[in-house]
């Protein structure tokens, strides 16, 4: 397997991860904050999983301008969950809903 090769297997299993485990997750747990729910420990460690990758794999994005947006994106979507799971620490623990 050449290196162009190897690349696109990379950039093909980042892709994948990201549509099919990645995402949905991420999704969820936003919406269970819009609901008013607080990040459990499996969510926090989940969210450290996804900063950690993002990170190793930027250089990935990076080379292939096409899926760039879609890094964006996910970086955004990352943001946008621990602004509100900020605000929701400081919300009372009145039934709030968890993945977990």
């Amino acid at each position: 397997m050449n290196d162009t090769d190897k690349k696109l297997a990379i950039k093909e299993v980042i892709l994948e991860r990201l549509a099919e485990q990645r995402l949905p997750r991420l999704l969820d747990i936003k919406e269970m904050l819009n609901l008013g729910g607080k990040l459990s420990e499996l969510d926090i460690e989940f969210l450290e999983e996804v900063l950690s990758d993002a990170g190793q794999n930027k250089h990935i994005f990076d080379e292939n301008p096409d899926i760039q947006d879609l890094y964006t994106r996910a970086v955004d979507l990352y943001e946008e969950i621990t602004e509100k799971a900020l605000q929701n620490e400081t919300l009372p623990d009145a039934a709030a809903p968890s993945l977990s």
